[in-house]
């Protein structure tokens, strides 16, 4: 998946105005979990 600064970016800033950032926030950190562990 391609994903640019900016890209990323915008996307954290809707996320954050969705209400939807702290879903965002348990999926990375359970990727996070299953990558390192």
């Amino acid at each position: 998946m391609y994903l640019s600064a900016g890209h990323s970016g915008y996307l954290i800033s809707e996320a954050a105005s969705g209400g939807v950032s702290s879903y965002f926030l348990i999926a990375i950190s359970q990727l996070a979990i299953k990558i390192f562990l």
